[in-house]
């Protein structure tokens, strides 16, 4: 398969993507206790669900508006949409903006949000980690 776009297009956009990805995992890192407790959580609330929804097996047209509606808020399927317009049809930044408007958008939100626990249970996470309650 011909590769029709720019690499530096690709790049830059897969960058944002993993950026997109790292605050949904950060998010979920800051709510629970465990790293265990995170990898099972992303892996089964995040990842499965995004997979499937993403218009990689099932083409978003086919699915109905509910799912379509539920499918746009997963990063996978912007990147989809990225990846797709670069590798078969050359489009450039301009016409993918607004997908990678969204994961650039996604990433620091996410991040931000699981700032947002008190400071009373972060400090009785930190000071419990490697030491007994006396």
């Amino acid at each position: 398969m011909p590769f029709r776009g720019r690499i530096i297009d690709l790049v830059l956009l897969s960058t944002v993507f993993l950026l997109a990805n790292f605050g949904i995992g950060l998010l979920i890192a800051n709510l629970v206790h465990t790293q265990m407790a995170t990898l099972i959580i992303v892996g089964l609330i995040f990842i499965l669900p995004s997979i499937n929804e993403a218009g990689i097996f099932y083409p978003l047209y086919a699915m109905s508006p509910q799912a379509r509606l539920e499918a746009m808020v997963w990063p996978a399927t912007h990147y989809v949409f990225i990846v797709r317009g670069i590798f078969l049809k050359g489009v450039g930044l301009p016409v993918l903006l607004t997908n990678g408007l969204y994961l650039l958008g996604v990433g620091p939100v996410d991040e931000r949000s699981g700032h947002l626990a008190p400071e009373e249970e972060v400090g009785l996470m930190a000071g419990t980690i490697g030491a007994k309650n006396v």
